[in-house]
């Protein structure tokens, strides 16, 4: 397998340990229409493995927030407000050593998980909107859920936040158009953009 999908290089993370911490800041709070996406491959599943999240989303590290995991071999993503947790499990199992793309699109009150631009999960859940609590980071390549982060084995690359709008539709054509050229910063609303090119 190609160990980037743009750009000749991806960030590695080795399962034990390492993850990218990025402190808080209320860009990365999902207002009622956002986007979050990434490409992920993994090495290594295992019975929880974080990929990408923010504030916490269960009772040992209780804060409102979001993650987007892979857990009892599926894709699933857990928004947690008020002590409650919501869960979006989507049924889809992810392959070791291949590339998909991943992309959690919130509109209104209606959440949409997509894996290589084909809907995985539909629902319409006000529980699904949620405001990060203030100070918690954001963590790419680990749990924010669980004391122990539940480290990701892999590769992930092209990362996106985008807040204010939802980029994507279940008739979404070109989920791979994706600011793959070096420098492009993106568009209004994007508040986080990580191409990690070689």
């Amino acid at each position: 397998a190609a160990w980037s999908v743009f750009g000749g290089s991806a960030i590695y993370f080795d399962g034990t340990g390492d993850n990218l911490s990025i402190a808080d800041t209320p860009d990365h709070d999902l207002s009622t229409s956002s986007t979050v996406e990434c490409w992920v491959n993994s090495l290594a599943w295992g019975s929880l493995k974080g990929i990408i999240s923010k504030g916490g989303a269960g009772s040992t590290t209780d804060y409102n927030g979001w993650n987007i995991w892979y857990s009892a071999s599926q894709l699933k993503v857990r928004v947690r407000t008020g002590g409650t947790s919501s869960d979006m499990i989507t049924g889809k199992v992810l392959d070791l050593n291949q590339w998909y793309h991943i992309a959690w699109a919130r509109d209104g009150s209606t959440s949409k998980v997509y894996v290589d631009g084909i809907m995985v999960f539909d629902s319409t859940t006000a529980a699904y909107l949620v405001a990060t609590t203030a100070g918690r980071p954001l963590d790419i390549g680990k749990s924010a859920d669980t004391t122990s982060g539940d480290y990701f084995q892999g590769y992930i690359d092209e990362i996106r936040i985008t807040n204010g709008i939802s980029r994507y539709t279940p008739s979404i054509e070109r989920y791979a158009n994706t600011f793959v050229e070096r420098g492009d910063t993106g568009d209004a609303f994007t508040v986080l953009q990580i191409q990690s090119n070689g």
